[in-house]
């Protein structure tokens, strides 16, 4: 038998033993396999170097991932074209990782291993023992001692100063207490850490005592220069620690011995500037006492080199001065700040986020998203959200973070090169602790040359906890940190790069009395500076502190965060105006109802203000609208519309109402009492305007108040005893018998003569009386010519941006015209038409910039809240070419004069969302009333008009605020042409084109998920995105269609451009709402009701909503507002003055609760 040749396929297993490596070797092709991971699952470590390593394969290579994230979502290290069994990687710090490996050769490659867990550990911080802190000792021999995990070694430091930047002792020992000697008597401080295999753990806490021996003097600690500092500019600026009232002793020379000095001069302040040549020098300063040199300071050493500038290099400096108010800060003296503020764009009334708090703003800081974005809340928090440092670290650029605090914005330094957070210098009690934090900063700066540097500066926000924003001790403290910047600024000038650096001091918060964190403006003010190359000095409207991290980005030439929402500075100028036109969203309010900010004029004693009744003054005023301008600021809106500012008449003829809501002028030329001074309306103007919001008021050309004696043919004015108004006459020159018609009160709404010469009744006067709202004759020239006066001075006076012209279809065509030309500024008209046509015919003949859209009112509030077709809206649209400019059209869901929304809708939440995203893509300028965020669902006059219950970031605040934001990024939704897409009774689609921006609406009123297939006039492959939640995304197919699914109640908004990463991620369950009912078993009597007050909404404990009679005396109160579960407390009121006996009442929502109180 012939020998055949046998082929074996040749296979090795090997393993690895004691460290050596061995091979599998394969004799033949097969398909990849993931390869054997030798490493234990999980591989835990205290040191930040770990080896992974693998079986090998020959003719292989491998790839390895590592993460944070176990779907490998965000990869941090990534290794190619491996041929050795093992790597080692260095790790950025403590933390749970995740790596993975895959088998790769010949452009095949095997699946990915599963992810496996590498855990590092942080090495525990020792606690410090003895001396016990503040300790007093007697001799310069101290054994310090702590308590730390045994097989460490601990790192040791001692320093006369918290910045540890040239410690006195610093020893390395494996023992857990160390004797040291120390120099002399003085205050101390120490810290250990732990070390091992070269790996740094967090200092402890420092721990300060102090030596006092007999007859010693006092300490000096030398500042500014640092020790062994390169400076590049030959002016210098020296600055030490001393005692108040010393004489000091300055010395500098070119050695250390001081023989012949260069400089020896007695100075009384502690610090001075010197112009030095390019050398060495040597530095000391001595306390001078009677005459005599009692001890010198260190001796400290810099040099002056020639500048050195790396062309094109430029870097950020941001500071932040905690708990700094604006308003403070203007008033102390701070001439740092000033000149950085005088190159920089800058806004003194710039906006923090809610809450006003530390961890939250800075989050909002670094990332430029809201918090309901980031989610962190503080230490221990999840950031949700990519930083700016991480932005700068994936493009190559170097970072550091200086923490003040000492850690309490941990957590927020992913991405940051070098951390320093190892101190909180408010424990420590030092005033002075700023200037501590602004020097380890720079010693940080020269060492690391960081691209970015932030600075947390503590003790501004320290002081106002302990003394309050309107203390001494506060202001002192803000101008403390201003010479922190001053050392700043000219330790830039000194390395030679003030002129490459963009300086950043912003405020994390404001302060108001020991606190902060609310909504209010003395906790959400913020002063924001950016100053740095090339930057002209201007204010930029609106600025926020979201805005600071894309400003950065786009400087520096990198990608925005992923989630960052704000604006650059840039943009935001040129966003920002007080100009009003189609591309704003208006904020109507009514000013009594608002907030009340001042309580000293909510009473004048004339039984016009009644807390609790309706038909009268509530207390709110202008500076309760200026304490909520953040509130206002964020919700996104750009305008505000407050009530008249003209001095009313404060009761109607017979005392039974008031005139709280502006429209019975009875002096045109004062600011009503109630709501404040001139200067407070000057203020408020002001101010809104700074933070990018114009004001709007009513103007009120066609009536004063209700004045004059009723009857025909009958010129006087009424006496007292025929009034309860306070007021008899109009104020001069108003009181002119021959300004007014005097014709009686419209019977005839068709009649164009009674429609425009007769009287307005309004509520002023009851159905049989023959007057009402006293008619100015418009066609006389001096009245009219008056007219003008009186709104050109409120223009020029105040500086408002518009007007809203009241009751404008009852003056005559050409005086319409006449006072939009004279005023000047956008007003448009309440013309109370629901037909298009008629509308735009008004419109034509006697043209303003533009009208209140009555038609469109009607169509949403049928569509939305009733549930009919969209042929409603449709239609009303399809009218758009009548109106001489339809996006000059003023559109809102609800008004004054109307019930509120969610009354006609049920209460519903779902269908007022579906109404807003409509109302805030629609053509036109969007008009919200205020409250509707808050729930507010009253039914007609007074009761659309409640006081408003709370301040929440409700879920239709949030939802409002984010179209707000689309409107103002996408100028497709804010100012775009508008065109039908398709329509079905249920299913409306428009879209929006602006240049060569487009945007696709899609609104399902109906109660059933959809799809749907439409035609889009966009090339095949276009990719839109929904702004909503850019997760959402959809492609235009070869036949020039998109499919888009919609689920119950919900509006969808495309756009084929995106400049921004919103997604909503995954959807944190909503609470439920069903009927809660409060059954009130109480028999009131003839002409009396219940009413509810309470502690949730849509209850307040301010003002009661009524229950509804019904048989058996029992009177039922209900909503769908307060979520299921919830505990609320409430209480019933007899006609909301009587309140019932005991204590409040308990409920939750959802439940009926029936109460038998007692009176």
């Amino acid at each position: 038998m012939e020998n055949l040749p046998i082929l074996l396929a040749l296979v090795v297993t090997v393993a690895v033993i004691a460290g050596a490596s061995y091979v599998i070797l394969s004799g033949k092709e097969a398909e990849l396999s993931p390869p054997y991971v030798l490493s234990p699952d999980p591989l835990e470590s205290e040191n930040e170097t770990v080896t992974l390593s693998w079986a090998v394969v020959e003719g292989v290579r491998y790839r390895v991932q590592v993460s944070t994230d176990p779907s490998f979502s965000g990869i941090i290290v990534e290794f190619e074209d491996l041929e050795n069994w093992s790597i080692t990687i260095p790790l950025p710090g403590s933390g749970t990782y995740y790596w993975r490996i895959r088998s790769e050769r010949g452009g095949r490659f095997s699946a990915w291993t599963g992810a496996r867990t590498i855990i590092i550990s942080e090495l525990p911080r020792p606690v410090l023992l003895s001396p016990e802190n503040s300790a007093v000792l007697t001799e310069t021999t101290v054994t310090l001692s702590w308590s730390g995990r045994s097989g460490m070694l601990f790192r040791v430091q001692v320093d006369r100063s918290v910045a540890f930047a040239s410690p006195v002792i610093e020893n390395l020992t494996a023992s857990n207490s160390i004797t040291v000697g120390l120099p002399g008597a003085g205050t101390y401080y120490w810290r250990v850490r732990s070390e091992n295999a070269g790996r740094a753990g967090r200092w402890s806490e420092v721990r300060s005592f102090s030596i006092v021996l007999e007859n010693a003097p006092a300490g000096l600690i030398l500042l500014l220069p640092e020790n062994g500092a390169v400076l590049t500019e030959n002016e210098v600026f020296f600055t030490w620690i001393g005692e108040n009232g010393l004489t000091y002793v300055f010395q500098l020379d070119n050695g250390p011995d001081f023989v012949t000095p260069v400089e020896n001069r007695t100075v009384t302040e502690n610090f001075l500037t010197l112009s030095l040549s390019v050398g060495v020098y040597f530095w000391r300063v001595g306390a001078l006492r009677e005459n005599a040199v009692e001890r010198w300071s260190d001796v400290w050493t810099f040099s002056i080199v020639e500048s050195v500038v790396e062309a094109g290099v430029r870097y950020f400096v941001m500071v932040t001065i905690d708990g700094c108010r604006p308003d403070v800060l203007l008033e102390a003296d701070t001439p740092w700040i000033d000149t950085l503020a005088d190159n920089a764009l800058y806004n003194w009334l710039g906006v923090t986020v809610y809450p006003s708090v530390t961890p939250v703003a800075h989050a909002s800081l670094f990332t430029g998203a809201y918090p309901e974005d980031h989610g962190y809340e503080g230490p221990g928090d999840s950031l949700e959200a990519e930083t700016i440092f991480e932005v700068a670290e994936n493009s190559g650029y170097r970072t550091a973070l200086i923490d003040g605090k000492g850690g309490r914005i941990a957590g927020l330094e992913r991405g940051v090169s070098y951390v320093k957070n190892d101190v909180d210098y408010r424990k420590i009690g030092d005033p002075d602790a700023d200037l501590r934090v602004m020097e380890n900063a720079i010693r940080i700066f020269v060492q690391h040359r960081p691209t970015i540097m932030f600075v947390l500066l503590p003790m501004v926000d320290s002081t106002g906890h302990s003394y309050g924003h309107t203390s001494q001790e506060y202001r002192r403290a803000i101008e403390r940190a201003d010479r922190a910047i001053g050392i700043l600024v000219e330790n830039l000038r000194a390395l030679g790069l003030y002129e490459n650096t963009y300086i950043v001091v912003v405020s994390d918060h404001g302060m108001t009395g020991t606190d902060h964190g609310s909504i209010e403006l003395g906790d959400m003010a913020i002063p924001i500076i950016f100053s740095g190359p090339e930057i002209q000095g201007r204010k930029v409207r609106g600025a926020e502190i979201v805005d600071i991290a894309p400003t950065i980005a786009d400087l520096l030439g990198v990608r925005r965060p992923s989630k960052c929402r704000g604006l650059s500075l840039f943009e935001r100028e040129r966003l920002s105006d007080n100009v009003f036109d189609e591309g704003d969203v208006i904020y109507q309010i009514m000013t009594d109802r608002f907030a009340n900010g001042d309580p000293s004029n909510d009473n004048f004693g004339y039984g016009e203000y009644r807390p609790g009744n309706l038909s009268f003054y509530q207390g709110g005023d202008w500076q309760g609208i200026i304490d909520r301008l953040a509130y206002i600021k964020h919700l996104g809106v750009t305008a505000i519309w407050i009530s008249s500012v003209h001095w009313n008449q404060w009761l109607n003829v017979p005392g039974q109402s008031a005139g709280y809501h502006g429209y019975w002028p009875y002096d045109f030329y004062r600011t009503e009492p109630h709501f404040g001074s001139l200067e407070k309306l000057k203020e408020l103007v002001r101010r809104a305007s700074d933070m990018g919001i114009a004001v709007i008021t009513e103007a009120i050309p066609n009536h004063t108040g209700d004045f004059l004696y009723d009857a025909p043919n009958t010129w006087r004015w009424r006496t007292r005893e025929e009034t309860q108004s306070p007021e008899l006459k109009p104020a001069p020159p108003f009181d002119n018998l021959q300004w007014y018609h005097n014709y009686g009160h419209i019977e005839d709404w068709n009649n164009d003569f009674q429609r425009i010469n007769h009287d307005l009744r309004g509520n002023i006067r009851e159905p049989n009386v023959w007057g009402g709202l006293d008619d100015l004759a418009q066609e006389k020239p001096e009245v009219r010519q008056e007219l003008f006066r009186v709104y050109s001075y409120w223009r020029d006076e105040v500086g408002f941006a518009a007007f809203r012209f009241d009751a404008s279809k009852h003056v005559p065509d050409d005086f319409r015209k006449e006072f939009q030309e004279n005023v000047g500024i956008p007003c448009f008209g309440e013309s109370w038409y629901g037909d298009p046509a008629t509308l735009a015919q008004h419109w034509r003949d006697g043209p303003l910039w533009g009208f209140q859209d009555f038609p469109m009112l009607f169509a949403v509030r049928d569509v939305f809240a009733g549930e009919q077709s969209f042929d409603r809206i449709s239609s009303t649209l399809a009218q758009d070419s009548l109106y001489p400019d339809a996006s000059h059209l003023v559109i809102s869901i609800e008004t004054h004069d109307i019930e509120r929304f969610l009354f006609a809708a049920g209460r519903d939440n779902q269908r007022l969302k579906l109404a807003l995203t409509f109302l805030l893509t629609c053509r036109g300028v969007p008009s919200l009333y205020y409250g509707t965020e808050q729930g507010l669902a009253g039914g007609g006059d007074p009761n659309n008009r409640e006081v408003m219950p709370s301040w929440e970031m409700t879920p239709v605040y949030l939802h409002i605020k984010r179209l707000n934001e689309i409107r103002q990024r996408y100028p497709a939704i804010s100012r775009g042409l508008q065109y039908e897409v398709y329509k079905e009774a249920s299913i409306y689609v428009y879209r929006k084109v602006y240049q060569n921006e487009q945007a696709v609406v899609a609104l399902n009123n109906s109660w059933a998920s959809r799809t749907i297939s439409v035609t889009v006039p966009l090339p095949p492959g276009t990719e839109l995105v929904n702004l909503l939640n850019t997760d959402d995304r959809v492609t235009v197919g070869s036949d020039g269609r998109i499919t888009v699914t919609l689920g119950a109640k919900e509006g969808k908004i495309y756009s084929n451009v995106m400049r921004e990463n919103y997604s909503r991620g995954a959807v944190e369950p909503q609470p439920t709402y069903s009927r809660t009912v409060i059954r009130v078993h109480y028999n009131v009597g003839w002409d009396n009701s219940i009413y509810i007050r309470g502690d949730t909404p849509p209850l307040s404990w301010s003002v009661g909503l009524p229950a509804t009679w019904t048989e058996g005396n029992i009177w039922v109160w209900e909503t769908n507002l307060i979520p299921d579960g919830q505990r609320f407390e409430f209480k019933p009121l007899i006609n909301d003055r009587i309140w019932s006996r005991g204590s409040n009442y308990e409920g939750y929502g959802g439940q009926i609760i029936d109460v038998y109180p007692e009176f």
